[in-house]
């Protein structure tokens, strides 16, 4: 979708029903900035975001910062965490009452599949 999005070739209903956020980063993700970055969205009038339906997802390093997030989230509850190759360690306990759509390719050669199998 981002990329149907920019280029305006998108579902209309994609377009107006939901605010993509897709930072980057060479050194991965904190929970601390990615909780700070939902809190600073969810917090801009102009954007009409509803709190109860952000949705945290990354790939990889974002993938981690996905289970690091969701599980310290602290005063901002995640609607679901879709991590995707997510590396680091996952404690499952903080994750109680977050939905969790994991993904994780059983030849992955970065990051062990074993990581989000032991999560779910």
């Amino acid at each position: 979708p981002p990329m149907a999005l920019h280029s305006a070739t998108a579902h209309p209903a994609l377009a107006s029903k939901f605010i993509l956020a897709a930072p980057q980063s060479p050194s991965g993700w904190p929970a601390a900035r990615v909780i700070a970055l939902a809190k600073s969205l969810a917090a801009d009038r102009r954007l009409d975001i509803d709190p109860a339906r952000i949705i945290v997802t990354g790939v990889s390093m974002g993938g981690a910062g996905v289970w690091s997030a969701a599980a310290r989230a602290g005063d901002i509850e995640f609607a679901a965490a879709v991590p995707v190759c997510g590396a680091g360690r996952v404690d499952a306990e903080a994750l109680d009452g977050v939905p969790v759509w994991a993904f994780h390719g059983a030849n992955d050669v970065v990051v062990p599949v074993g990581i989000t199998d032991g999560a779910v």
